[in-house]
Order: C-alpha cells, then sequence, then structure tokens
C-alpha cells in the first residue's frame, strides 16, 4: 500500500509539473512569434521495467508478483518459427487474458510481425515470429476509439481520453484535458513496447489557438518518422513541427473559393500517406448541381493535400457516404456508409472503391458477391497487396469473409463461416492481413455477448 501512495505522489507531482510548464508555454504566446509547445517526454523504459501509457514508468519492485499481465508474459516466451504454432500460441494468450478475467477488446497491427491485443485495463505487444508477449502496456483510464499507426522506430497508439464523470476521479486528467472537449491523444512506442513520448492533440490547439480542438483521432495522424503530426477540424488541416514548436496552415476550405475545393463542406479524417507525401482526407461536399436525390443533398468527398505545395486533388462523389479511409502502400481504400442509390448510379459505383496515392486516381472493383454490403466492410493488407471484404447474413451478423487482389480485383479465397460459427459474430471490428505469412486475424463481437472472439485463416 505504501508503494502504491508512493507511485500516486510521483505521478501527481509530474502532472502538476506538466500542467504548469503548459500554463507558463501558452502564457507567454503573446511576448513570443513562435510559442513552444510542451511536450510530455518520458524516458524510455528498462527491458525490466512495466510502462503505462499514462507517462509514468513503473518500477520493477512495484510490480505485484501475481499480476496477471505478468504472469500472462511469463507462460508466453519461447522461441517458435512455425507460423500455425504461432497463431495457436496467440490464440493461447487470448485465452490466458480471458482467463484473468479480462476481454479482448481488438487486436491492431504495430509493425512487421508484432501485433498489440487491447483488453480492459492493459494492451500487450505480440510477437508473432518468437510467438511471445513483448510487453505489456497499462492503458488510461477512461480511453477509447484506440488507433494504431506502424511507424519508423515503433509505434503510434491514438486514443480518445474521455473527461471523467463528477463521481470518478481520473488524475491524468487534471494535466492533459485543458478544455471541454475529451482529450485525443498519440503516444510513442519503440518496437519493444517501452512507452517514448506523449502528445496530447487539445493543448496543441490551445497553445496554438487553433479554432476548435480534433474532436476524434481520425481527425489527427503523424509521420512515418515520427516527426510531424497532423491535425485538423471541420475547416483546416495544420502540421505540427514538435522539434521547432512550430505549426502551419496545410489546408483551408473558408480561406479558399469554392471551386477551388469542389464545394467541400469539411474535413472527417486525416491520413497520412505510406510515401509521407501527401495528406489524404475524407469529407463532404454540398450538392450544388442537384447530382443526387438524397434530402440532405451533401455527399462524400475524398483527395490528396501534396505536402509539396502542389494543387491538391479532390474527388466528389455524388453516390457515396464514406464512413473512413485507410491507407496501405500505394492505395486508400473507402469504406461506405452506403452508396445513394439514384437514377445516375451504375454497378460499378457501389463497389470497391480504391485511390492511387501517387496520383489520386479512382479505381473501381466489383465485389463478388454482395456489391453493396461488401463495400461497406473494406480492409487493406498490412503491404497493400490484398484487400478484405465482409459479406452479411443479416442484421450485421457475419457471414463470410473474402479475399482480393489489389492488382486485379480477383478474388483469391473466401472464408464462409459454417458449423458452430454460423450465426454466431455480428461484423469484424479489426481484421489485419499479414502478406507475407498470407494470414488473416479479426476480432468478432459474439452475437449473444458483449466478449469478442478472434477468428483466422490462411490463404
Amino acid at each position: 500500500m505504501k508503494k502504491e501512495k508512493h507511485s500516486m505522489l510521483l505521478f501527481n507531482i509530474a502532472s502538476i509539473v506538466s500542467f504548469l510548464l503548459l500554463i507558463t508555454s501558452c502564457s507567454s504566446m503573446t511576448d513570443s512569434p513562435e510559442p513552444h509547445f510542451p511536450t510530455i517526454n518520458h524516458p524510455a523504459s528498462s527491458a525490466s521495467t512495466k510502462t503505462k501509457a499514462t507517462g509514468q514508468p513503473v518500477s520493477p519492485a512495484s510490480v505485484q508478483a501475481e499480476n496477471p499481465a505478468q504472469t500472462i508474459m511469463q507462460n508466453h516466451h519461447q522461441m517458435l518459427t512455425d507460423p500455425a504454432i504461432a497463431v495457436n500460441n496467440l490464440l493461447q494468450i487470448l485465452k490466458d487474458i480471458k482467463i484473468h478475467g479480462k476481454t479482448t477488446k481488438g487486436i491492431f497491427f504495430t509493425g512487421d510481425h508484432t501485433l498489440l491485443i487491447l483488453s480492459d485495463t492493459e494492451g500487450y505487444l505480440v510477437d508473432l515470429d518468437e510467438a511471445q508477449v513483448v510487453n505489456a502496456l497499462s492503458l488510461p483510464a477512461s480511453a477509447v476509439d484506440f488507433r494504431v499507426k506502424p511507424t519508423t522506430n515503433g509505434f503510434a497508439l491514438f486514443y480518445l481520453q474521455m473527461r471523467p464523470n463528477s463521481n470518478e476521479t481520473v488524475e491524468m486528467q487534471t494535466a492533459e484535458n485543458t478544455s471541454a472537449f475529451p482529450a485525443v491523444v498519440c503516444t510513442l512506442f519503440d518496437k519493444k513496447g517501452h512507452l517514448e513520448n506523449s502528445f496530447n492533440f487539445n493543448q496543441i490547439a490551445d497553445c496554438y489557438n487553433l479554432p476548435s480542438p480534433p474532436i476524434y483521432p481520425m481527425y489527427t495522424d503523424i509521420s512515418q518518422d515520427s516527426e510531424s503530426f497532423f491535425l485538423c477540424n471541420m475547416d483546416s488541416i495544420w502540421a505540427f513541427n514538435p522539434r521547432q514548436s512550430e505549426i502551419s496552415l496545410l489546408a483551408s476550405i473558408q480561406q479558399a473559393k469554392p471551386a477551388e475545393v469542389s464545394g467541400m463542406l469539411g474535413f472527417s479524417q486525416i491520413v497520412v500517406t505510406s510515401d509521407n507525401q501527401s495528406i489524404a482526407f475524407l469529407g463532404s461536399s454540398a450538392d450544388i448541381n442537384g447530382q443526387t436525390e438524397n434530402e440532405n443533398r451533401s455527399f462524400s468527398t475524398i483527395g490528396l493535400i501534396p505536402l509539396n505545395n502542389t494543387s491538391p486533388v479532390i474527388h466528389p462523389l455524388p453516390h457515396f457516404a464514406i464512413n473512413s479511409i485507410m491507407v496501405s502502400p500505394g492505395l486508400i481504400f473507402s469504406k461506405l456508409d452506403f452508396a445513394h442509390i439514384s437514377s445516375g448510379t451504375t454497378k460499378s459505383e457501389t463497389s470497391i472503391l480504391i485511390m492511387k496515392e501517387q496520383n489520386g486516381e479512382l479505381i473501381h472493383f466489383p465485389a463478388a458477391n454482395a456489391p453493396l454490403e461488401e463495400s461497406t466492410h473494406v480492409f487493406s493488407s498490412v503491404q497493400g497487396k490484398f484487400f478484405a471484404t465482409l459479406e452479411p447474413l443479416e442484421n450485421n451478423i457475419l457471414k463470410a469473409v473474402h479475399i482480393y487482389s489489389s492488382e486485379d480485383g480477383s478474388m483469391i479465397k473466401s472464408y464462409i463461416l459454417e458449423g458452430e460459427q454460423y450465426g454466431k459474430y455480428h461484423y469484424a471490428d479489426n481484421l489485419i492481413i499479414l502478406d507475407d505469412l498470407r494470414l488473416c486475424i479479426f476480432t468478432c463481437p459474439i452475437s449473444s455477448k458483449s466478449d469478442q472472439e478472434v477468428l483466422y485463416f490462411r490463404f
């Protein structure tokens, strides 16, 4: 108990210091044309140190011997080379997580053959080559909407830090949440899962007097080398350089002429392309020419904003409502909400929509089984050679997973849920395709429970 109080005291002191640094930085903005943004720096942990995502390293002495995370790590620390055996070992790790009373929230690709398994309160970094848990990460309280992006030196974990309820006490909120909005946070880890740094996008918006902070993790991204951060609101996109404490405006709808932005109303997602040359974006446009037959008179727009100041590529899509976009090497995939079926809609417009990241050219691949339904659930592979679609049975119940070639759109494999799996699962929340192993791993909510299960197949 004394050790826990001592750790909490150290955490509170660190929070107060970070908060005072923030106040000092922001208060100096009127005196300096280039304000300094105080990043939340954390020393890299040693190999024997468990790292908290809140930014405070925990000494080995303070880790309880009966800690479930430590037990899981000790049970799965062996060298294996067969991918099939590695996957079986991964499934055993997931079983151990459940045995210790934790629920799998999702699995994310972090680079090479490593995956991050998120449970209720912790994350487990798993190496499929060695079939072992490399590190255990404590997740911050009230964190939701996780997103993971591999980087050159490790991976970035994005999440939305919710404000605590009136009857809750969440210590990290004192230093991190500086406005009425939930905080969008990006935490950087090295390849072994050791915490390197953390950035709060709400603090960036506050310090640089941006009109409003990003409200979801999909409004933010980071470059492959972790040197540049990008954030947007409905109107604008900014680039932030933490080393030089500089922020620059990349695009603004209000400052552009309507013709220059094709009637765009706002941005809803940004993603750095795999070559780090452009920002791919998702937004919405006004239907000023009566191109659609829906009541809202608006539709989705995707495009590219080159970082070399050349002209942007903008694609208004009158018959589409796109939920999100995802980037893989060379290609940007669109995940649809639905398509506006009207007299002008062609078959290709209800199929898989892909944009080339080099020049913004659009590609339409027809889905083989249920074009409209499949196009709403698209997942790209790690290297961009394949993509997967989900085919529904009914009422969002999963029937099949289809693997296609990104080169020509041809179907490679269909994984049909049969037997005990038939009618058991909702749509997959996370799906990972490892190109070189030809392995597909995905998490599915069980239709009759609040839990998720992990399924996989080779192709």
